[in-house]
């Protein structure tokens, strides 16, 4: 049975019990009042009816008529009395008789009365009436009926007496039976209580108890039902449900605990994620970098301060709109191309950027972009950091021209110190031509060269062109030391550059007691540098090991190795002079340092040294042991991986030149030739050497001359000199460079200037340097 059903069951019974009890009490407490009414009231008849009965009796004869009222009324309070008796209906069938003999006798003193005054009534109107017999008669009825009255009287009262005992045993029975019922009605309440007790209240109690352990946190507590009988009603099941709901509770506060923690974790990250957002808002709001970030279509997302600060609009106009709202049409398709490639490439990369903005100022950024991915690893844009290097480039653009001139003041003042040593160099062949051409001139004058002594004017001939091939030789090294270097970067063989330099030097070294020792275990150590700025690297380390040998003894020995495996190549250039204090090495590369005497160095050698070897991703370094001398390594990386030719230096020697080869090449080529010079007598020698080879020669001092004729005429080549008056052999080549019909037109540019390298300009085809030779000129037809 559900609890829902006996707890129904349950209420009824309890109503129905009470509703009995109830009923039992009023029953009672009304039957006992009619039975005390009843027994009054038979008291009250009995006593009324002798009352009666004595005041007939002794007043019979006096009052007849008084005793028939009487009677009359005594008869029928009787009647009513009987009639409320029989309404009781409480009289029990035995003591009917006893109601009946009464009824009997109160008829037979009915009969006796009626008699009675049946008699009087004939005796009053019957003349004749016999006296004395009247009254006995009538005495003797009135015995009769006073006997029958004692006798109704008492048979009344034993009527009354009994059914007076009969109600009292009948209400004492009752009430026992009452308080029987209500003994079993409380034993049932009591059983039904303890089972109340058992079924219903006990488990309440435990849930009860166990809201209450749950209630102050211990979700580990389980409500113990008897699940013996394996009970099915709500109580058990929610018993059950309840330590469920206790283990879900457990679970829901463990999760709430660990949710908990999740959300104290997350607001913790989410507050860090809020500091760190404020900085970066405040590192993207502050920085003097434009940062921004794109969509795939390149329209903005974001732009910082420094980016309306650039481009001279406010964020809130550019956000949605792409670089057409803030660059030049060129400039904006130009960026969306590289921010294309990025985006195709994802990964993140730097370059410069050369931009004009739409009010029309021009910036180079030093840019880094990169991809932007979402949550998925999918490329949802492109951002972008600019910095304006404007200035920079600017600063840095002139740091390298004042280096470039401090390079280059430098090479000048080393010429200068090797002038007076130059001077000797060249001084040494020219007496020798000189000479040997007043020898040739003589015999000449004196027709000896025409009297078969041809062989004598052919050694005179050649020992004039060895002395000045060596004139070249020197100048044309000075050339290579001192011209102005464009920081070309190419792949040097370092043993060829040292060979240059020491034809330039080592005579005047030697001259001065210095000997230069040069060893080299390496036949191809190619080294990627600048050829200019090396040869004046090496030319201040043997300039300064000459100097430190000459403080100390009047002759020395300047050592110079180059050594290399397959990642570095060193080169050592050693003396044995007088060192380096150990104290000053560890500055010894700084600028302005020095250690020679006020008025003998800048200290600035070293440093640009220095600063010329790192450009060429090198590394110098120095030993020094007091009077032992001191060595300078030079460690350059090995650059024969990137070595497609091997770049020499061309040392011009009589030997070299094999003029009737070179006469094959030109032979194969021919046409007209414009020569340009306001020397008559380097006309004369360029128009003898070309007409030997068969082209068709016109010359001109002037160059407005010359730029009538080249308007004029046709020409397949125009050899001018580099400085003439009015005009620049450069701008002649320029102004015909704009003439159409010369589009087919080589130009040669030849100059005696050491310091400057035009044709590294592209200005003309070829580019040859006085004193030049027929083979030099040769081979700029040839080619």
């Amino acid at each position: 049975m559900k609890i829902r059903t006996q707890l129904k069951f349950i209420n009824v019974s309890i109503w129905m019990i009470l509703g009995v009890v109830i009923f039992l009490n009023i029953w009672l407490y009304l039957r006992i009042d009619k039975m005390e009414h009843v027994g009054v009231l038979v008291q009250k008849i009995s006593s009324d009816f002798f009352q009666r009965v004595q005041l007939r009796h002794e007043y019979f004869n006096k009052k007849l008529e008084r005793i028939k009222q009487q009677w009359f009324i005594l008869n029928k309070r009787i009647a009513e009395q009987q009639s409320q008796l029989e309404a009781l209906a409480i009289i029990p069938s035995k003591r009917g008789g006893k109601l009946e003999q009464v009824q009997a006798l109160n008829h037979e003193i009915h009969a006796l009365f009626v008699q009675l005054v049946d008699y009087d009534q004939r005796t009053v109107t019957t003349p004749e009436r016999v006296e004395g017999s009247s009254d006995e008669l009538r005495d003797l009825m009135m015995n009769e009926m006073i006997i029958a009255a004692y006798r109704m009287h008492q048979k009344w009262f034993e009527f009354v007496s009994e059914s007076q005992f009969y109600l009292t045993h009948q209400f004492v029975h009752i009430y026992q039976l009452a308080m029987m019922a209500l003994g079993i009605l409380g034993g049932i309440m009591i059983i039904f209580s303890r089972l109340l007790k058992k079924r219903i209240s006990d488990p309440l109690l435990q849930i009860a108890e166990g809201t209450k352990i749950i209630a102050k946190g211990n979700l580990d507590y389980k409500i113990k039902i008897d699940t013996s009988n394996k009970r099915g009603d709500e109580i058990g099941e929610l018993a059950h449900d309840f330590n469920r709901m206790a283990e879900n509770l457990k679970l829901v506060t463990t999760s709430k605990e660990e949710l908990d923690k999740q959300i104290a974790k997350r607001q913790k990250s989410e507050e860090e994620l809020l500091h760190v957002y404020a900085l970066l808002h405040g590192v993207i709001a502050g920085t003097t970098d434009a940062i921004y970030v794109k969509d795939l279509e390149g329209r903005y997302l974001l732009f910082n301060h420094a980016a309306e600060r650039f481009t001279g609009r406010k964020a809130e106009e550019v956000l949605g709109k792409d670089d057409k709202m803030l660059f030049e049409l060129a400039a904006a398709q130009s960026v969306m191309n590289t921010d294309r490639k990025v985006i195709m490439a994802g990964e993140t990369s730097t370059f410069e950027e050369d931009v004009t903005t739409i009010t029309g100022k021009k910036y180079v950024f030093h840019s880094t972009k990169g991809a932007v991915f979402n949550s998925q690893g999918e490329v949802m844009g492109i951002f972008g950091v600019a910095r304006d290097v404007t200035e920079d480039k600017r600063a840095y653009k002139e740091r390298l021209e004042m280096q470039s001139q401090l390079l280059h003041t430098s090479k000048l003042a080393a010429i200068g110190t090797m002038a007076a040593g130059v001077a000797h160099e060249i001084n040494n062949p020219l007496a020798i031509i000189h000479g040997y051409a007043e020898i040739l001139k003589e015999k000449l004058e004196k027709r000896e060269a025409l009297a078969g002594n041809t062989k004598e004017v052919l050694d005179l001939t050649k020992k004039i062109l060895v002395a000045a091939d060596r004139i070249a030789s020197i100048v044309n090294g000075l050339n290579l030391f001192a011209r102005a270097d464009k920081d070309l970067m190419e792949v040097l063989d370092l043993n060829l550059v040292i060979k240059d330099i020491l034809g330039l030097v080592e005579s005047m070294y030697s001259k001065e007691g210095v000997a230069i020792e040069f060893t080299s275990s390496a036949s191809l150590a190619q080294v990627e540098g600048n050829n200019g700025k090396l040869q004046q690297t090496v030319l201040g380390l043997l300039s300064n090991a000459k100097d430190a040998i000459k403080q100390v003894r009047n002759t020395g020995l300047i050592q110079i190795a180059i050594t290399g495996d397959e990642q570095k190549i060193r080169l050592s250039i050693g003396d044995n002079g007088c060192g380096i204090p150990e104290s000053m090495l560890s500055s010894i590369f700084d600028p302005f340092y020095t250690t020679k005497d006020p008025g003998k160095g800048t200290g600035l050698g070293l440093s640009i040294a220095s600063t010329i070897v790192q450009s060429m991703k090198g590394s110098i370094s120095v030993t020094s042991s007091g009077n032992v001398g001191s060595t300078f390594t030079l460690t350059f990386p090995n650059a024969s991986d990137k070595a497609q030719t091997t770049t020499t230096t061309t040392r011009i020697t009589t030997s070299n030149i094999v003029i009737e080869q070179d006469q094959q090449e030109v032979c194969s080529v021919s046409g007209k030739v414009l020569v340009v010079d306001d020397e008559v007598d380097v006309q004369g020698i360029l128009q003898d050497i070309l007409e030997q080879f068969k082209f068709a020669v016109e010359t001109t001092s002037d160059p407005h001359d010359a730029l009538r004729k080249l308007k004029s005429s046709n020409y397949d080549y125009v050899i001018t000199d580099m400085k003439m008056p009015e005009m620049s052999g450069q701008e002649l080549i320029l102004e015909a460079k704009k003439l159409p019909h010369l589009s087919k037109t080589r130009y040669i540019i030849i100059t005696g200037d050491i310091l400057k390298d035009h044709a590294a300009e592209g200005i003309a085809d070829r580019y040859l340097k006085k004193p030049f030779l027929i083979a030099d000129i040769v081979k700029a037809l040839g080619k």
